[in-house]
């Protein structure tokens, strides 16, 4: 129910419910963290910007990856350094294991990244991950214009598509 009410504020209180996101932000219970960031952007997207970029290094996995679909959605250009950084560190493995936000950063790379991190996807392509290596894919395409393979191929043979393609350029 707090969930639900938290999310819901900024939609129906827009002008009233900065303090109470605010504190749900610093919360120590991920969930009002998670609808916090959820429901910002309703009332402030630069606000939403800011509190995304902390809560990228939350506790909870969850609110992390809130925070990556919440600057994926407000196409917060501007958080593109911090997101390659929080790709490759190490709170987004788990024993040497890549974790699901991994692949949300990605994607958020993929929509926000500009013409000069090509070179940034073609190395994703050898991510241990291939829910990364899948949205390093579509993000060359974006970057590119250009699609080398069916999307229904095998990431394998897209890849291959791809690492052929950057060593004749």
């Amino acid at each position: 129910i707090r969930w639900r009410a938290i999310t819901t504020i900024g939609n129906v209180f827009p002008e009233k419910a900065y303090p109470v996101l605010e504190k749900a932000l610093v919360d120590s219970r991920w969930f009002l963290r998670n609808a916090a960031i959820l429901a910002l952007p309703s009332v402030s997207k630069s606000d939403a910007i800011k509190w995304s970029v902390k809560l990228l290094d939350d506790r909870a996995l969850v609110v992390r990856t809130a925070a990556v679909q919440t600057l994926t959605k407000l196409k917060a250009k501007t958080a593109e350094p911090i997101l390659w950084e929080k790709l490759k560190s190490s709170e987004n493995y788990y024993r040497g294991k890549s974790l699901w936000v991994r692949k949300h950063i990605a994607r958020a790379l993929g929509e926000l990244a500009s013409s000069s991190s090509l070179i940034k996807f073609i190395h994703l392509l050898k991510d241990s991950d291939e829910r990364v290596q899948k949205q390093a894919i579509l993000g060359l395409e974006r970057l590119t214009g250009k699609k080398l393979s069916r999307r229904s191929a095998p990431v394998a043979e897209q890849k291959v598509a791809w690492e052929n393609w950057w060593s004749r350029r």
